[in-house]
């Protein structure tokens, strides 16, 4: 039986396992600072389109083609990787309204001088500048909760109008975030996300030149300023028909006179859209606000500074008006920066049958305008219908700014003073589909459909009808609050013209409502939405029903609920609910800004059928207590309304039924993947992809955890940072990469290395299920170098100094060995250590004392107390007297950690520089006095032409290790050699084993290409070593030797060997 060599002193080198690699990592439960995009990799490798994300990326992406093709053709969806499956988004045509809200309000019920839009590039957020009497006024609408708030720019009618009958606010964003507003001629900028304003520049727009008089600009009507070909257009309505055209080289500080109206240019309305190709598209009408036959043209302009005279004959018709029942009167254009162009205008129709107040939209396409068959917004002949409009893009959305006027009898009985905003289409999980025309979303712009918004009480015009048993309704600019037992509106959507042949078809309602009280029981409206979908045979009636507390989806017919759902109603909420004519229910359920629907589906039970039609109510209708509820805004449309082309609209979720969106090779802004800072923007590069293609995006990170591992990034001077000081768990299954999710061990002696830690204490864990996990080690920065909170100090600026009465420090302290370690003051404040003098810590007698010289301060320190010293790199073992083996292992960071928040780089999360999780791979013989330490400078050194040596530091120096080992004897016959063993740990080297271990070292580091951690020694007892004169990581450099100093002849029989001379350069 062998015996225990335990007069050897035993050492080691700590090899990282090859099977903990960043593949095997699993970070559900850490953070990584530093987020950007990451690179697709597909899931099939003959897919050669490749979706780029591009400006940010927080979390890992799964991208999918819902419809194959290649750059601009295939169709592409998303999901987070921390979502479920079925929460891939989809994109909806900007024609159909998703949301409305009111941006601000005249408390005077004035109207609205004049207003204008634009989108921040970063945060996507939308600003909409705007004048109230002799207030310029600046409204910034947030993507991420679709919220808003109001900033004063300038007041005062000398700031406002300038001496001019009019205020026309145009805003235009610099592509470095700068916001600039012009006001007739004046202009004010924000570099702080609109939240305070200056300056710009004034009377930028000259009155004379050399040529004579310029126009004076007096009776402005309207502005726009938009970039084209890097140069800045202002087009100005000067009324009448007239206009004039401006170009700016400097940004729109001065500006030069390039045009004017003549005859036969007249334009009445105008709006501009910058497109990435450095040109724009100017949108105008052609004639006066009330004359029936006004349309609505759009021309292309390539340059600023060309007339706009010169190509008014290349203008194309893109709304047409008629003498007799329709006109196109106020106008809005907007790209996005993918080039998506879409054109709005308000109109009005009075023909018998399908007369109606609205806005219209068609997108350009490769042979022209496209019309989107269910067009956007129908008002009824509600005459308070949209007025004045402006247009952008944010996240995917086409966003409409409008006020409302009376369009007809300029009424003043109505509040025109609202500000309003309508969102169109963009990314969700639920979108709109029209088989055959898939990117033509339904929308609710025909005589098919309704769509109201607090404008007016719904009653008013033909949208819907009213019924006032009991109650009562009061409009406000945000809802319309519905108070009462029996008090509603309703709508009746025929649908008799429609052939046999595309019967049924269904009904769908979209609404956004909260409760204040409701009854707590029964099915009636008490209160909710009621939606009928018949045509014979077949008729089916569900209804939605509040609670305070929850919502009953309610199959009428069947007298039993599809859905019972606990929410708490009191919260503005957006609900869709769909009924197809076989009786498919979908309701679904959202937050504004969110992108994700809540989605609850069922099947009604089919009544007798009538004449074909469909109705929808809301409202109150039956309760028994006085119900109350605030509407913001309701549509509702047939499911089909394009009998012409036999298209059938429905809606649609899930990757295999998505509708996506083209992604051509500009990158285009989409929601969630970013921050709401900096949003992400994504495109398509490469080939193509057939249909269900699929590609992981994992984020990339500036200090991600692969970082820790030697062999992604050797030197521990970036490392992992987290985002916080919540717990971090940094789990990994060696086996991950293969799929097997086996068992695997790490080696007889498992040791964990940390370097370039910020805080004091992990641990490592084991657990064969990923939920109960096993206590292996705890490593503790603190021990060696101190005890443990009874170190007297005193801070005096910047330099901490032994007290009088200290306790003894566990070791002497050599000078720099503390240089990038911390202290931690009175055990609150960690402090960095830039540098340290020689000393033992303590007051036994006289002898050499220690200082710290620290990297920073900021007063909060407490001048007098205990410290601890806490190292910044150490390394634990696990003792056990077995092999251990599990599917999983964890690095465990605990909360709460103190860290050091002060100074040029001050932290807000954990750190790691390196860490080296394995095997302590122990020698059967001791190096004894056989092994050096060497520490080289590291500079560059130049002689000028007079002979003086120059020496410029090109990093810190660098140590080096070289150990031989002793000569030992071995028996290689022997079944049971003496070994090298820890106290009360299993055998780890059997006796002169050294070359052996060394050349197993080089098998498992790739010939010695990852660094590991060399030990000059391993506490027999176990423990943690922190002392940086004990360990070293860093590379093994020279041949693995075995030298024979004495061998018998037979080779099994007695030998004395002893191992060559290698060494470890230290990773700096």
């Amino acid at each position: 039986m062998g015996s225990n060599l335990t007069k050897e002193l035993v050492q080691g080198i700590l090899v990282p396992d090859e099977y903990l690699t960043s593949a095997a990592m699993d970070l559900t439960n850490a953070t990584q600072q530093g987020p950007r995009p990451g690179v697709a990799v597909p899931k099939s490798a003959r897919t050669t389109l490749r979706p780029v994300i591009t400006a940010a990326q927080t979390e890992a992406v799964t991208v999918g083609a819902t419809r194959g093709g290649g750059v601009g053709a295939a169709e592409i969806a998303y999901r987070l990787n921390s979502e479920a499956a079925a929460d891939y988004r989809g994109w909806q045509s900007p024609n159909g309204p998703v949301w409305t809200g009111m941006l601000n309000k005249h408390p005077l019920q004035r109207r609205l001088a004049g207003f204008d839009s634009a989108t921040h590039p970063k945060t996507q957020d939308v600003y909409v500048p705007h004048v109230m009497d002799d207030v310029l006024l600046m409204a910034r609408w947030r993507q991420s909760d679709w919220t808003n708030n109001i900033t004063l720019i300038a007041s005062g009618a000398a700031n406002v109008y300038a001496g001019r009958i009019a205020a026309t606010p145009t805003v235009h964003i610099q592509d470095t975030g700068r916001i600039v507003v012009w006001n007739n001629g004046l202009s004010f900028y924000s570099d702080d996300l609109g939240n305070t304003w200056q300056v710009y520049a004034r009377d930028g727009f000259p009155i004379f030149d050399e040529s004579g008089p310029l126009p004076l600009l007096s009776r402005l009507e309207k502005q726009r300023v938009r970039e084209v070909g890097g140069q800045l257009i202002c087009i100005a309505l000067e009324g009448l028909g007239n206009w004039s055209q401006w170009a700016s080289k400097d940004r729109g500080k001065t500006w030069d006179y390039v045009d004017r109206a003549s005859a036969g240019t007249a334009m009445h309305d105008i709006d501009i859209a910058e497109m990435p190709d450095g040109t724009a598209y100017l949108a105008f009408t052609n004639d006066r606000f009330d004359a029936l036959d006004c349309d609505a043209l759009a021309l292309r302009l390539a340059s600023a500074y060309q007339p706009i005279t010169e190509v008014f004959s290349t203008a194309v018709t893109v709304f047409a008006g008629d003498a007799t029942n329709k006109k196109f009167d106020r106008v809005a254009i907007a790209s996005d920066p993918d080039g998506t162009l879409v054109m709005s205008a308000c109109y009005d129709d009075t023909t018998a049958t399908t007369g109606t107040h609205g806005i219209a939209c068609k997108k350009l396409g490769q042979f022209g305008w496209f019309d989107y068959l269910s067009g956007m917004c129908n008002m009824g002949t509600d005459e308070m219908a949209p007025t004045n409009l402006a247009s952008c893009w944010s996240l995917g959305q086409h966003i409409v700014i409008t006020n409302n006027v009376p369009r007809v009898s300029r009424s003043r009985s109505q509040d025109p003073s609202v500000l309003r905003m309508i969102a169109l289409g963009g990314w969700s999980t639920l979108v709109g589909d029209c088989s055959m025309r898939r990117l033509d979303s339904p929308a609710f712009g025909t005589y098919q459909a309704r769509y109201w918004y607090p404008i007016n009480v719904p009653s008013t015009g033909s949208a819907f009808s009213g019924f006032t048993t009991s109650g009562s309704a009061t409009l406000t600019a945000e809802y319309l609050q519905i108070a009462g037992t029996n008090y509603g509106y309703a709508a009746a959507l025929p649908v008799a013209a429609f052939p046999p042949v595309f019967r049924p078809m269904g009904i769908t309602a979209q609404w956004q409502c909260s409760v204040q009280a409701a009854d707590t029981s029964g099915t009636d409206l008490s209160p909710g939405v009621d939606l009928v979908t018949q045509a014979s045979p077949a008729r089916y009636r569900v209804r939605v029903v509040y609670r305070t507390g929850g919502i009953i989806v309610h199959d009428v017919l069947a007298g039993s609920a599809i859905a019972n759902i606990i929410i708490d109603t009191s919260v503005p909420r957006i609900y869709h609910l769909h009924v197809t004519g076989t009786g498919a229910v979908r309701f679904a359920i959202r937050s504004p800004g969110s992108t994700v629907w809540q989605q609850h589906t069922g099947t009604a039970i089919a009544g007798a059928g009538g004449a074909a039609g469909n109705s929808v109510t809301f409202g109150s209708q039956g309760a028994t207590t006085v119900a109350q509820s605030r509407w913001y805004w309701f549509q509702v449309r047939s499911a089909l309304d394009a009998v012409i082309d036999g298209l059938q609209n429905f809606w649609v979720t899930g990757r295999n039924e998505l509708v996506g969106r083209p992604l051509n090779g500009l990158p285009t802004p989409v929601p969630v993947i970013g921050t709401t800072a900096q949003q992400a923007y994504m495109h398509s590069e490469g080939g193509d992809a057939p249909d269900l293609a699929e590609f992981d995006v994992d984020a990339a990170h500036d200090y991600p955890a692969a970082n820790m591992l030697p062999a992604v990034q050797p030197s521990p001077a970036v490392g992992w940072r987290s985002t916080s000081t919540a717990e971090q768990l940094i789990v990994f299954e060696p086996s991950k990469p293969s799929g097997t999710a086996q068992q695997s061990y790490l080696g007889k002696l498992i040791g964990l290395y940390v370097e370039g830690c910020n805080f004091r204490t992990l641990h490592l864990e084991g657990s064969d299920t990923g939920s109960s996990w096993t206590p292996l080690a705890t490593l503790d920065l603190c021990t060696d170098l101190g005890a443990a909170g009874a170190l007297s100090y005193k801070l005096t600026g910047e330099v901490v100094t032994v007290e009088p009465a200290s306790a003894e420090a566990a070791k002497y302290i050599f000078g720099e060995d503390l240089r990038g370690s911390r202290v931690l003051l009175n055990a609150t404040k960690s402090r960095k250590i830039a540098a340290n003098l020689s000393g033992q810590w303590g007051s036994t007698g006289t002898t050499v004392r220690p200082a710290l010289r620290l990297e920073a301060v900021d007063g909060t320190e407490t001048a007098i107390a205990t410290c601890m010293l806490q190292s910044h790199k150490g390394i634990c073992f696990v003792d056990t007297s077995d092999l251990q083996y599990f599917k999983y292992w964890r690095i465990r960071i605990p909360a709460g950690q103190v860290i050091c928040d002060v100074g040029d780089d001050p932290e807000t999360g954990y750190r790691i520089g390196s860490m080296v999780l394995g095997e302590v791979v122990t020698f059967g013989a001791g190096t004894n006095s056989q092994w050096s330490e060497t520490t080289d400078p590291n500079y560059t050194e130049s002689v000028t032409r007079r002979g003086t040596k120059l020496r410029t530091k090109n990093g810190p120096p660098q140590r080096t290790w070289t150990m031989q080992w002793a000569e030992a004897d071995r028996f290689l016959d022997s079944q049971s050699p003496d070994y090298v063993q820890r106290d009360n740990t299993m055998p780890l080297a059997a006796r002169a084993e050294v070359y052996e271990q060394l050349r197993a070292i080089a098998d498992r580091s790739d010939s010695f290409a990852v660094p590991m951690v060399a030990l000059r020694y391993i506490p027999a007892d176990g423990g943690n070593v922190t002392n940086p004169d004990a360990m070293l990581y860093g590379h093994l450099d020279g041949s693995v030797e075995l030298q024979s100093v004495f061998a018998e002849n037979d080779y099994t029989a007695h030998q004395v060997v002893r191992g060559g001379l290698i060494s470890i350069n230290e990773v700096i």
